[in-house]
C-alpha cells in the first residue's frame, strides 16, 4: 500500500515516486487481490525502480509498462566492510571444528576441512531443498556444509541430513546479523547460492567482496552482476552434477588461482560501492 499512499499523495502536493523491486513475481501464483495491488501500484507510481535490464524488459513485459518509466539501479555495498579479520576468522573456525589450514596433517590424522557456505532464507525459492544432492554430489572429501538463515525448509533438511549433523559435516547456525557475516564468508571455500529464483542478489556481491568463489544457478540477474569470467561458475537451474563438479573445481584450485579469481571480484565489485550508486540515483532526479 506504501507505493499507492505515496502517489496518492504527490498527485495531490506534487513530486514523483520511485519503487523499488526487483524480484521475479511474475514467476509465482499469488492471490488475485496481491496481483491487482501490483499492476495498481505500477501504473500509479512515477517510475519503477530495478537492479538490471534484464530485470526492466521483464517488469515492462508482465505488467504492461513503458520500458521509459522502469529504472535501472543496482544494489550496492560498502566493500570495505567486507573484508574478513583473520583473528576472528580462526575463533570461529575453532568453535565450529573446523580444522585450519595451518595444521600438520600427520598430526591431526587428515587434511584440512573444506569449507561450503550458504547463507539465505531455508525456502523453496532460494533453492534450499537441493543443499542435500549437492552435498550428495560433491567428490571433494572433509567437507563441512555451513548453513546459515532459517525458513520453512529447515525441518525437512535437518531430516534429510541428519546423519551428516550428527557427525559435524552440516552445521546449522539459523540468522546471523548481517554485519558479522563478512567473517563466515572468510572461513568458508565456497559459497554456493542454487536459488530458483533471484533478482539482484547483493549476498554475491558480499561474497565477491569478501573474497569468497561462488557457484550459482543462472536465475534472474545473476549473470549481469557477476564478470563474464566467472560465467563457468553459473549453471543452469537445477543441474546438480553441473553445480557440484563447479564446486569441486574451485576447491581444487591452488593458490595462484584463487588469488587471480579475487583479483577479478575485487576489481568488480568495486563499481556497486555505494558512492557510486548513490551518485546514479541522484541522476534520476537530474
Amino acid at each position: 500500500m506504501s507505493a499507492i499512499n505515496a502517489s496518492l499523495v504527490a498527485m495531490i502536493f506534487g513530486g514523483k515516486v520511485f519503487y523499488w523491486n526487483c524480484g521475479l513475481p511474475w514467476q509465482y501464483k499469488r492471490p488475485f487481490w496481491r496481483r491487482l495491488y501490483e499492476r495498481m501500484a505500477y501504473k500509479m507510481i512515477s517510475h519503477l525502480v530495478t537492479g538490471t535490464r534484464l530485470l526492466a524488459a521483464g517488469y515492462a513485459e508482465h505488467y504492461g509498462l513503458n520500458i521509459e518509466r522502469v529504472m535501472v539501479m543496482p544494489n550496492w555495498i560498502s566493500v570495505g566492510q567486507f573484508l574478513p579479520s583473520p583473528q576472528r576468522v580462526g575463533e570461529l573456525k575453532k568453535e565450529l571444528g573446523i580444522l585450519p589450514a595451518c595444521s600438520d596433517t600427520a598430526v591431526s590424522g587428515r587434511p584440512r576441512d573444506k569449507v561450503l557456505l550458504f547463507a539465505h532464507r531455508l525456502s523453496p525459492r532460494k533453492g534450499a531443498y537441493w543443499l542435500s544432492a549437492v552435498l550428495g554430489e560433491v567428490k571433494h572429501p572433509d567437507i563441512k556444509l555451513i548453513i546459515i538463515g532459517d525458513g520453512p525448509e529447515r525441518l525437512n533438511l535437518e531430516k534429510e541430513l541428519a546423519q551428516e549433523i550428527s557427525e559435524n559435516r552440516v552445521i546449522f547456525l539459523g540468522w546471523i546479523p548481517n554485519r558479522e557475516m563478512v567473517d563466515y564468508y572468510g572461513l568458508a571455500d565456497v559459497f554456493l547460492m542454487p536459488s530458483e529464483e533471484e533478482g539482484f542478489p547483493r549476498v554475491l556481491l558480499e561474497a565477491m567482496a569478501a573474497g569468497l568463489p561462488f557457484v550459482a544457478y543462472d536465475v534472474g540477474g545473476v549473470k549481469e552482476i557477476t564478470p563474464s569470467a566467472f560465467s563457468s561458475n553459473i549453471l543452469p537451474a537445477g543441474d546438480i552434477k553441473q553445480f557440484a563438479s563447479a564446486v569441486d573445481k574451485i576447491l581444487s584450485w591452488d593458490k595462484y588461482e584463487l588469488t587471480k579469481w579475487q583479483t577479478v571480484a575485487a576489481l568488480w565489485v568495486s563499481r556497486f560501492e555505494t558512492k557510486k550508486v548513490v551518485k546514479k540515483f541522484l541522476s534520476f532526479f537530474s
